[in-house]
């Protein structure tokens, strides 16, 4: 330097320092080195490391490290644009981190711009991201990420999930997750998580706020049933002793709340082992216990609560209301008077007082109402019950006082005087109370019961006068017949007869109930002038005092009347009773109307339960005869009549239903001669004279019975007076019903008409009467039905000719189970119902002379008419039959009968030989017939299968026929089909053809008389060897009426026959004899052996007794037949007749030898020649 010292300057910087210097650098540089990664952010975020890593980032472009941390960095900067590129640029690598960051950058990009539309786009893809790959920062940036959106819930899934690996962070995670589930309205899902935190605690009050934390939030979540299960679940496995100082409380009520009772009873234990000096633990457990009505819990609850601490008026108004309910009301009593001390509860006092006279306890009870009276006017329940009190109490004195001085207070209420009247009453006070009625009366209207009252008190002072002037009010009309009855004792007293009389008056017209000594004058009195009346006031009589001297005239009266409904109203009220129930008048009542309902059973019953009480009571032996009687029960009455005839003899009251009993057993001898003895004790008995008069007719003496109804019915000319008894007028109607005159019966029931039922009964029977006697029975059935809904009565007769009349299957069944039925209709239901051969039986059966005539009669038709359609037994017969120019001739044998209860089986066989000028016997020979029936009974009808068979030397012939027959009620209908049969059109017919076709036969019957019968059919004719003859239709219609059913049986028929044939024209060459067959004539045609038509109308009469010639006999000792017809044939234009006659005798016993003949004036097809029929037979029957 210039001014240096140095003499010589020297370098500062020499080659080999400079050397050195950088070998230093070097070393320094290599000992350094860290390549790239040192200029990397390092952790720091600001521009500078953005820089460096974007410049790092463009030299490796490839790096994805490097790009994930600079996308996040600049996300975290906020440098969203910058972060889009790099994510643009984002190739390759891992494909889930740059999903991560696309999320992320969107998302915050979205929170910044506040963009709805992206921000609901990003929850969405937040909500469905996959997080599997993520680093626990990536999923704690998602989880802000969630928080930032607007989604606590995912953000609370997400820390729930990095919660489930252990490590350091599972506790903050667990934390984050609870607290975000709460701020996502998830309470319970937090709770669970605060209950697992709450085990994993390593210390007590850890677990505690935990416990309380997961306990809140089931509360928050409204899961209070949970929350209490676990808070008793923490408290009973002793992890916890308590979860606060002022939980106790309220974790019972919260758990009351639930409606766990159980589990708030076992809070409240553990608070009050936490806690045993706690009044409020008590407090909780009592009200817990009040509210799960554990009363018995509440009781001793309650009573400790008293002891430890002072007692509310609530607690006190509780232990009351539990003292009544636990069944202590003295307890009850003593904490409801402790409790108005405290507080004035006028309910409560108002509870005080009636559970002070419940227990009887009328002093407290009178001090109670005595305070609650001297604040306010006391109700009239109130002031009843003080009265009450102190009648009860013994002190009626102090009673009375007291009402003295309320009426100073109170005047208005009206009780109050009336129970001063009555205290006064009671005690006797008789002037005190004739001085307080005034009072009484001068504030208040006075009914008439207090009038009445005022009255006796001053007639019990001797002072009529002045009761008389009490009771002297209006309006008369509407007063009760006690008044009446004291005003008329008072008008007795006064000697005042007119008011006596009108008070009497007044007491009937408004149907009062008279005392028994006036009842009993009156009874008799109108039992003839008014027996309406009388039967009303004893009914009411029964009524009102249950005596039963009153209910046995009530239903005498009621059985003389024929008032049946208020004799089973009598005995329904009896029957309630027991001291009437079993009484012999009600069980007379009983039995007769069982009788009039039809329950017959019933009312043997009642009557036999009587007769083992009372065994020789004859009015129940009487009654059980016209039981017996009524019901047709011949077997019971026999048995009856055995038992009780021999001591009947001095009975009287059992000489009539003796009568009727023989008369019934068709025992008439008998049955006149208890009649005569009966009528010698009372001559004048109309009724006992018409049972004999129909025991006369019985017995077959009708002039006499005729003579004796008609002196009756001059007797009884009183009966059509309207002043005729009842029992008169019914016998007058049914003898002029039976004597022929049903018109003039109904002309008298209709001037007799009252309305009464009983009458109306009458004419009813009349009615039905004049119909059969008509012949009008087909008009009954409305009749009938008009009687039943107005409950008029019909005979048996009638119920069983209507079931027969309209074929009711249910009601026939029932009449062969009914003992009332009689063997005639029984036999005629068995018959509607399809059942002819138990039908029979039971009509052969049953004839007899213990039947009665007509059942007897009646029966025997019945059995003639079986007979007839179903003989049984085996005939021998031999016959000839002249077709017009040819006959047969020859004999035959027929057998039939039932076999079993349903099949039918008749068999008829017999060899015939033909005589004509144009057959050639030789060739035809003898002919054998068989024909063979069998039919089977159905429950409508029968089926039947007919085999016929012929047998000759040139030809044999064997055909069949079925048929089915319905029945219903008197129609019939049968079907029928037939092959190869024996042929009768011509005579020529019979010797050489045979025929088939099908047919339809029908026949009804209108009356019993009228019947109209009718058939057609279609057939086919053919010769034996099957050459083709022709078809033809046919019709037949006939009506007939029988005249006469006996003695001898008429009948008149009329009909008319048609048939329409068409020829076939086919060659019958191989009939005649020169060529084999057996006709002796060169030619023959078919017009020769059928007619190509036939009409004829035709009239005819029949008169027979029985018909001779049957297989079964159906008269005795002879028969015999005559029966003609005529009519004209169109078709021919001639006139023709016909006549058939027979007789059968009775030989051998059943057995019977009959002879028949007939003739025909122009038979069809006989070419105009006459013809007839000429048979002899001997017929035996098998059985009856």
């Amino acid at each position: 330097m210039q001014y240096s010292p140095a003499a010589e300057s020297t370098p500062l910087f020499r080659p080999w320092a400079m050397g050195v210097a950088v070998l230093l650098v070097l070393v320094v540089l290599v000992l350094t080195y860290q390549n790239k990664d040192a200029f990397m952010p390092q952790g720091q975020n600001d521009a500078v490391s953005a820089g460096y890593a974007e410049l790092l980032l463009a030299a490796d472009p490839e790096n994805i490290e490097l790009r994930s941390e600079l996308v996040e960095m600049l996300i975290e900067r906020g440098e969203f644009s910058r972060a889009l590129k790099h994510l643009a640029d984002w190739q390759g690598g891992d494909e889930q981190a740059r999903r991560f960051y696309n999320l992320v950058l969107d998302g915050r990009m979205a929170t910044v711009r506040r963009d709805e539309q992206a921000i609901l786009a990003a929850r969405q893809r937040l909500a469905e991201f996959d997080l599997t790959g993520l680093t626990p920062a990536q999923q704690t940036q998602l989880a802000d990420l969630a928080l930032a959106l607007g989604l606590p819930a995912r953000a609370a899934d997400l820390h729930l999930a990095m919660a489930q690996v252990e490590g350091p962070d599972q506790q903050a995670h667990q934390l984050a997750a609870a607290r975000w589930y709460l701020a996502a309205e998830q309470p319970a899902d937090a709770a669970v998580i605060y209950q697992q935190l709450a085990e994993q605690a390593r210390t007590v009050e850890g677990r505690r706020q935990f416990a309380l934390l997961a306990y809140n939030g089931f509360l928050a979540a409204d899961q209070a049933s949970v929350a209490s299960e676990y808070a008793v679940q923490l408290l009973d496995s002793g992890s916890l002793e308590t979860l606060g100082d002022d939980w106790w409380l309220r974790s019972v009520q919260t758990a009351q709340g639930a409606m766990r009772f159980d589990l708030a009873t076992r809070l409240a234990e553990h608070w009050r082992r936490a806690e045993p000096d706690s009044v409020a633990a008590l407090q909780a457990r009592f009200d817990m216990a009040l509210a799960a009505g554990d009363t018995a819990t509440a009781w001793e609850v309650g009573k400790d609560l008293l002891e430890q601490s002072p007692p509310s008026a609530e607690l006190l108004r509780q232990m009351a209301q539990l003292g009544q309910w636990r069944g202590q009301p003295e307890a009850a009593l003593d904490y409801w008077v402790a409790y108005l001390d405290m507080a004035a509860d006028a309910e409560a006092r108002d509870k005080a007082w009636r559970l002070a006279f419940q227990l009887f306890d009328y002093n407290r009870g009178i001090q109670l109402l005595g305070a609650t009276a001297a604040s306010r006017r006391l109700s009239d329940e109130e002031l009843d019950a003080l009265v009450y009190a102190h009648e009860q109490r013994g002190t009626p004195a102090m009673a009375e006082n007291w009402l003295r001085g309320y009426l100073q207070r109170a005047s208005s209420q009206r009780l109050a005087w009336t129970r001063l009247v009555q205290n006064l009453q009671n005690r006797q006070l008789l002037q005190r109370e004739a001085d307080t009625w005034p009072q009484f009366a001068g504030r208040y209207q006075l009914t008439i019961a207090e009038r009445m009252s005022w009255a006796e008190v001053l007639w019990n002072l001797y002072q009529p006068e002045q009761a008389w002037q009490v009771l002297d009010v209006a309006p008369l009309d509407e007063l009760s017949p006690d008044y009446w009855r004291l005003r008329a004792a008072l008008a007795w007293e006064l000697e005042r007869d007119d008011a006596v009389l009108s008070s009497y008056e007044a007491l009937l017209a408004q149907g009062a109930v008279l005392l028994q000594s006036e009842q009993a004058q009156l009874v008799e009195m109108y039992r003839q002038r008014d027996p309406a009346l009388a039967l009303r006031m004893q009914v009411a009589s029964w009524r009102r005092t249950g005596d039963t001297r009153f209910l046995t005239d009530a239903l005498q009266l009621a059985e003389e009347q024929q008032n049946w409904t208020l004799m089973e109203s009598l005995v329904a009220e009896a029957k309630q009773q027991p001291a009437s129930a079993n009484l012999m008048p009600v069980l007379l009542a009983r039995g007769l109307l069982a009788e009039r309902a039809g329950q017959f059973a019933e009312a043997e019953r009642l009557y036999l339960q009587g007769l083992s009480r009372q065994p020789r009571n004859s009015l129940l032996r009487a009654r059980i005869l016209w039981l017996f009687v009524d019901a047709a029960d011949r077997t019971k009455l026999a048995r009856a009549l055995r038992q009780w005839e021999g001591e009947a003899q001095s009975v009287p009251v059992l000489w009539m239903p003796m009568g009727a009993a023989n008369q019934l057993l068709s025992r008439n001898t008998q049955a006149l001669q208890w009649f005569n003895r009966h009528l010698r004790e009372q001559p004048e008995d109309t009724l006992a004279l018409a049972a004999y008069a129909d025991a006369l007719e019985a017995s077959g003496r009708e002039a006499a019975a005729l003579q004796l109804r008609s002196r009756l019915l001059n007797r009884l000319r009183f009966a059509e007076t309207e002043r005729a008894p009842f029992t008169e007028r019914q016998i007058w109607t049914r003898l002029m019903t039976a004597g022929g005159s049903p018109r003039q019966a109904l002309a008298g029931l209709q001037r007799w008409h009252d309305g009464s039922v009983s009458m109306l009964q009458l004419w009813y029977a009349a009615q039905l009467a004049r119909l059969d006697s008509i012949n009008q029975e087909a008009r009954k059935d409305a009749w009938l039905a008009w009687g039943r809904a107005r409950g008029l009565r019909e005979e048996g007769y009638q119920r069983i000719q209507e079931a027969l009349r309209t074929n009711n299957r249910e009601a026939l069944a029932a009449l062969l189970v009914n003992p009332q039925v009689d063997d005639a209709h029984r036999v005629a239901a068995q018959e509607r119902l399809g059942d002819d051969n138990q039908a029979m039986a039971q009509a052969l059966s049953s004839l007899g002379d213990e039947q009665p005539l007509s059942v007897r009669r009646q029966l025997w038709r019945q059995s003639v008419a079986f007979l007839e359609r179903y003989p049984q037994g085996v005939r021998i017969s031999w016959g000839q039959e002249d077709f017009g120019g040819l006959k047969t001739l020859g004999p035959q044998l027929s057998i039939a009968r039932f076999i079993g209860d349903n099949w039918y089986l008749r068999a008829d066989g017999g060899r015939v030989r033909y005589d004509s000028s144009l057959l050639d016997s030789s060739v035809l020979g003898s002919e054998q017939n068989m024909l063979l029936r069998a039919e089977r009974q159905l429950p409508n009808g029968d089926l039947s299968v007919t085999l016929d068979h012929s047998d000759r030397q040139d030809d044999n012939r064997s055909g069949v026929g079925i048929a089915r027959r319905w029945s219903e009620g008197g129609n019939e209908v049968e079907v029928g089909a037939d092959w190869q049969r024996e042929s009768r059109e011509t005579g020529l017919m019979r010797a050489l053809g045979q025929e088939s076709g099908i047919w339809l036969r029908a026949s009804h019957a209108f009356s019993a008389r009228d019947q109209l019968s009718w058939q057609i059919s279609q057939r086919e004719f053919e010769t034996r060897s099957g050459v083709d003859i022709g078809s033809g239709q046919q019709l037949n219609l006939e009506f007939s009426q029988i005249q006469f059913f006996e003695g001898p049986t008429w009948i008149l028929r009329s009909g008319i026959e048609y048939q329409r044939n068409s020829l076939s024209g086919e060659p019958l060459d191989s009939l005649l004899a020169t060529n084999g067959g057996a006709v002796r004539q060169d030619d023959v045609t078919v017009d020769q052996l059928l007619p190509e038509r036939v009409g004829r109308i035709y009239i005819g009469s029949q008169l027979r007794r029985g018909m001779p010639g049957l297989i079964n006999r159906n008269r005795g000792q002879y028969t015999w037949l005559l029966d003609t017809s005529t009519g004209w044939d169109w078709e021919d234009q001639s006139m023709n007749f016909a006549i058939n006659a027979g007789i059968g005798i009775e030989v051998f016993g059943d057995d019977e030898l009959s002879f028949t003949a007939g003739y025909q004036s122009e038979p069809v097809g006989g070419d105009g020649e006459a013809g007839g029929t000429a048979t002899i037979s001997y017929s035996s029957r098998f059985g009856r």
